[in-house]
């Protein structure tokens, strides 16, 4: 029995859809504790390299400018130029 299974009551179903986790193997990584995580790796379900890749990956993910994410360019039409900027 996996940790988890204990705290079904936990459920991303009204987080933002950029801040879902996407599924690691069969475990439930929402909400995880340091002792599941302990648990899961004494148990072989996951080792620290792949936590480590998968918790990177999520930074990324979330941190990255979408591409269709509209930009703010006012800095590049700011009046406060030096006279050698040309427009």
């Amino acid at each position: 029995m996996h940790p988890e299974s204990s705290r079904s009551d936990l459920s991303e179903d009204n987080v933002p859809e950029i801040f879902r986790l996407r599924p690691f193997k069969s475990l439930n990584l929402y909400e995880v504790t340091v002792e599941e995580l302990q648990q899961y790796m004494s148990n072989g379900d996951m080792t620290s390299v792949e936590y480590v890749t998968y918790s990177l990956e999520r930074v990324h993910a979330v941190s990255s400018p979408s591409d269709t994410t509209p930009r703010d360019d006012s800095s590049q039409r700011s009046s406060l130029r030096s006279p050698h900027h040309t427009r």
